[in-house]
This record gives C-alpha cells, sequence and structure tokens, in this order.
C-alpha cells in the first residue's frame, strides 16, 4: 500500500483501504478483530492525560543511566521489582497506572504493578481483582513488598534474570494473557 490516503475527513472506509492483505479469510478476519482491538485499546488510553516528562522512570533512564528494559520484565524477576520501586516513587504513578488500565496494556510495569496482576491473573488474598480495574490495583501497595515467601512476588523468591536473555519458567503458560477465544 505505497499511495497515499486521499480520502475526506470523516469518510468511511474499509479494511482494504488501510492493510494490503493476502491469505485464507478466517486468517483475515483473524487480523481485523485484533486491528480492531488494539485501535480500541489506543482510543481509550489516549483518553487519559499522562505528563510522561515527570516520570520518575524518565528521570532515572536519563540521569541515572538505568536499563529501560526493566519496566518491561517478567513480573517474577529483580529487575520488575526494581521497576515497581520506582514507580512508588513516582509523582505520576496513579496516572500512569490509570493510563495501563484504561489501555488494557499487557505488559511490563506500569504504576508499580505488574501485568499479569492488572490483568486480573494474580493470587493471593490481596490480589483477586479483576482486570485492569483501575479503583482496585491504585489501592496496591508495592506488590513486591510481602511478608509471606509463599506469595510469587516475594523478593527473596525473584528470579534472576537479565533483560534481553531468555526467560524461562515453568509456570509460564499459566500466567500468560490470553486472548479472548484461545484455548487454556
Amino acid at each position: 500500500m505505497d499511495e497515499e490516503w486521499d480520502g475526506e475527513y470523516g469518510e468511511d472506509f474499509d479494511f482494504e483501504d488501510l492493510v494490503e492483505y493476502v491469505g485464507p479469510r478466517e486468517q483475515r478476519a483473524k487480523v481485523e478483530r485484533e486491528l480492531a482491538r488494539l485501535m480500541e485499546r489506543f482510543v481509550r488510553g489516549a483518553e487519559v492525560q499522562v505528563d510522561w516528562t515527570k516520570a520518575r522512570c524518565v528521570e532515572a533512564v536519563r540521569d541515572e543511566g538505568v536499563d529501560p528494559n526493566i519496566w518491561h520484565s517478567p513480573g517474577d524477576t529483580k529487575p520488575s521489582a526494581q521497576a515497581a520501586d520506582y514507580c512508588f516513587e513516582c509523582p505520576i504513578r496513579r496516572d500512569c497506572l490509570k493510563y495501563a488500565s484504561a489501555s488494557g496494556e499487557r505488559h511490563g510495569t506500569w504504576g508499580g504493578v505488574p501485568e499479569n496482576i492488572r490483568a486480573g491473573k494474580g493470587e493471593g488474598a490481596d490480589r483477586n481483582i479483576p482486570a485492569y480495574d483501575y479503583p482496585k490495583l491504585v489501592l496496591l501497595p508495592n506488590v513486591y513488598d510481602v511478608e509471606s515467601k509463599r506469595f510469587r512476588y516475594h523478593r527473596d523468591r525473584l528470579k534472576d534474570w537479565v533483560p534481553g536473555s531468555e526467560y524461562t519458567d515453568e509456570n509460564f503458560e499459566k500466567w500468560q494473557i490470553k486472548e479472548e477465544g484461545e484455548d487454556d
């Protein structure tokens, strides 16, 4: 699709106007659903106003040389706990978490809360929270500051993992956020 869009503002357009797709009809329907889901997330997230220049993560990366990939580490790793510690010092933590909840952000640590807890896949009495329920998520303390070693996120149980390396965990499938219609 090399030509520019020459439609009028507000004009309806079809899938073919946006994407050149060749393949089976079922696959095309799957692609269309995924595009619609992503656009819906984008629109919901855009409704949340966040001044990212005030974010503690931006400051840490810029001024302290912190690896930005720690905010995109699996939730049961030491880098993710380090990211959450920065988040709980952040003046815009609540706005960040609100953005992640509104847009259904599926990966990384946002507002100090790792992906599976935001998506309603957490364990423990204090983590039975419906997916992306901002009013309940914002009340959570730092999930890495738990007393009992029974919890997956107890600091002594976290994995020594380096961002960019392969992540292996025998329970990884259990914690994955599944798409609608995917097999469990």
